[in-house]
């Protein structure tokens, strides 16, 4: 008799806003990620081609597994989803000095890794994107603390007055 062991998943309870299952089966492990809010679902391919073509230039990034259709994306109780490998490791618990400088020189490696890379999309997390969190947020604001909604105008006033509008920019997602 030949036993045939079925995936599993389990759900990972660290994270911010999308739903994860780490994934086992027999030919390996896997992260399930079903995208809840945040994330534009138009943004998604963007986000699967850059895993892609990290993971091919030996950077340590998730590859996504395509379906067996060949595409990156599909649906889970009608969310988008996507299927990557899973990468060892865990965060740190204490962020350290030691790793700032990692982070750094991991940001350099993803940089040359994406140096030709042709997809482009809006940094959603820019000034109008700061702007567009935070004034439906202003009467919150407010409630804390008196004048702290006021403040934050102000701050805001203040950063998107010396926005620079004329640095260069290239094509690729950083």
């Amino acid at each position: 008799m030949t036993l045939v062991r079925r995936p599993r998943a389990k759900g990972i309870a660290e994270g911010v806003e999308n739903t994860n299952y780490k994934v086992t089966t027999p030919t390996g492990r896997y992260i399930l990620t079903i995208f809840e809010k945040r994330v534009a679902e138009t943004d998604l391919p963007f986000f699967m081609a850059v895993m892609e073509r990290l993971a091919a230039r030996d950077f340590p990034a998730p590859r996504p597994i395509p379906t067996r259709d060949g595409k990156m994306l599909t649906r889970v109780k009608g969310k988008p989803a996507a299927i990557v490998s899973f990468l060892d490791g865990a965060w740190p618990r204490t962020v350290e000095l030691h790793h700032c400088g990692a982070v750094g020189e991991t940001l350099a490696r993803m940089h040359v890794a994406l140096a030709d890379f042709a997809g482009t999309r809006t940094n959603a997390l820019s000034l109008r994107g700061w702007e567009t969190l935070l004034v439906p947020r202003l009467d919150e604001a407010e409630k804390l603390r008196p004048g702290l909604a006021e403040l934050v105008r102000k701050d805001m006033m203040a950063v998107r007055m010396a926005w620079r509008n004329d640095l260069p920019a290239r094509r690729h997602p950083c």
